[in-house]
């Protein structure tokens, strides 16, 4: 009977054991890909950019050889990568040359084809548009994990985001590259699973640390203007993004986003987000048209369902334009449910902007006819306006009470004569009163203009 039981319990040990190893390796898989998107938001250049995927991708699935095909900038013309050995080599093909052995570029998700030889293929997507595909080939394919087939799913939009991004800069700035594309790729993960299987410590402070660099605090000048942003996160990571976007001409871009969601899905939609608009005001520049924030909220809702996320997962975002010769601030409302608060100096007042307008989302809701509104601002000498995240509203206090939007008026009121950066410090002091805690359960976002 003690033998039984002792084989019994040896073969438990095993399967756990099994059962660990997987749940580790699909969790190193996860580190892997933060890893691997903060290194390529990092890389600049489409050559660079190209060269991180292929090289990534292949080692992380054990490819014996791998080949890319993605567009160039000028029309009709691809460039095929071939990594073998530790070796990239390319060559450029006309669209007329692409035969029947590139058939990859063309499909639409990732496939598995077991007949000899055994292969992986990926597309590499921005928007519907196909900007090349991958083809991995094994001597079998049987040994692949599925979870790492799984994740694949997820490089193929977000390797399409950038290079489509590195492909218009090159097409736009001609000797700028360089610059631009430092500019242009300035965006990190900041969302990592922290509730499925008890991530481990080591990824909640890689994702901590992303955060910071995502989100820099401090202040920025644009003509009489000064923009002041700065972040509180909560004690989990939550999802509020924001980001300040100098334009071309007098104009100045700038969004305040509340990302619903955890996990890697989540994570994504930040790279997303700030390529998108960074894409949509080059866009716009291009063609010489204004910047209009309800057509930019509009175009990114087309993008948003583009990619696919699932249902669960939701931007709230308000983008405003500050036209810096007609002191006039334009902006339009995609769900975010935080009023910014404009404290007009001369008149001794304020006024909050209930702005209305549906979430970015991927429901598929009939987006066709529906239309957002364009609210315009004016900006007078000594006026303050200020967007935050729901953080600093709905904390509540240990009687279940909010913060709310009232409190934080007359906060930014009476304090309207001191620095940006002393208002937030206050602000997370009265805050901080109100719950009765520093461990915030959202984050706090805080960006504000003022006219000098």
């Amino acid at each position: 009977m003690n033998e039984q039981l002792s084989q019994f319990i040896i073969e438990e040990n095993k399967l756990l054991k099994k059962t660990v190893d997987k749940l580790n390796s699909e969790n190193d898989a996860v580190v892997l890909l933060i890893e691997f998107l903060e290194a390529l938001l990092k890389t600049g250049g489409i050559e660079k950019v190209t060269g991180l995927i292929i090289r990534h991708l292949s080692e992380f699935l054990g490819a014996s050889r791998t080949m890319l095909i993605r567009k160039e900038s000028k029309e009709d013309l691809y460039a095929r990568y071939s990594y073998e050995g530790g070796e990239i080599r390319k060559i450029n093909l006309m669209r007329n040359e692409l035969g029947k052995d590139y058939f990859f570029v063309y499909v639409e998700k990732v496939y598995v084809i077991s007949e000899n030889p055994s292969s992986i293929v990926m597309p590499i997507k921005y928007t519907g548009e196909n900007i090349g595909g991958v083809k991995f080939e094994f001597e079998s394919v049987e040994d692949i994990p599925q979870y790492k087939i799984d994740i694949l799913k997820r490089y193929g939009p977000i390797c399409g985001l950038v290079m489509k991004n590195q492909i218009l800069i090159e097409e736009l700035m001609g000797e700028k590259q360089t610059i631009l594309q430092k500019n242009a790729i300035i965006n990190e993960e900041k969302k990592i699973i922290l509730e499925q299987n008890k991530k481990s410590r080591r990824e909640l402070k890689l994702a901590q640390n992303i955060q910071k660099k995502i989100l820099p605090a401090g202040y920025m000048r644009f003509g009489d203007y000064n923009f002041y942003r700065n972040f509180k996160p909560s004690y989990y990571l939550g999802g509020d993004f924001y980001d300040v976007i100098g334009g071309s001409d007098d104009s100045v871009v700038f969004y305040m986003a509340d990302i619903s969601g955890h996990g890697v899905g989540a994570s994504l939609l930040t790279v997303f987000l700030k390529q998108t608009i960074k894409g949509l005001v080059r866009y716009y520049e291009k063609k010489g048209e204004p910047l209009v924030p309800s057509k930019m909220l509009k175009k990114l809702q087309n993008r948003f369902m583009d990619i696919e996320m699932v249902e669960e997962i939701y931007i709230g975002i308000i983008v405003g334009v500050l036209d810096l010769k007609e002191n006039k601030i334009t902006l339009s409302n995609a769900g975010h449910n935080v009023p910014p608060i404009h404290v007009m100096g001369a008149h001794e007042t304020t006024e909050l902007y209930e702005i209305s307008g549906l979430p970015i989302n991927g429901l598929g809701l009939d987006f066709i006819k529906f239309e957002y509104e364009d609210r315009t601002v004016y900006i007078d000498k000594g006026d303050n306006i200020v967007f935050l995240t729901d953080g600093a509203v709905e904390e509540r206090s240990p009687e279940g009470e909010e913060m709310g939007i009232e409190r934080l008026r007359r906060l930014m009121f009476l304090n309207r004569y001191m620095s940006f950066e002393e208002q937030f410090d206050i602000m997370l002091s009265k805050v901080s009163q109100h719950s009765h805690t520093t461990r915030f359960n959202d984050d706090i976002a805080f960006l504000a203009i003022s006219r000098e």
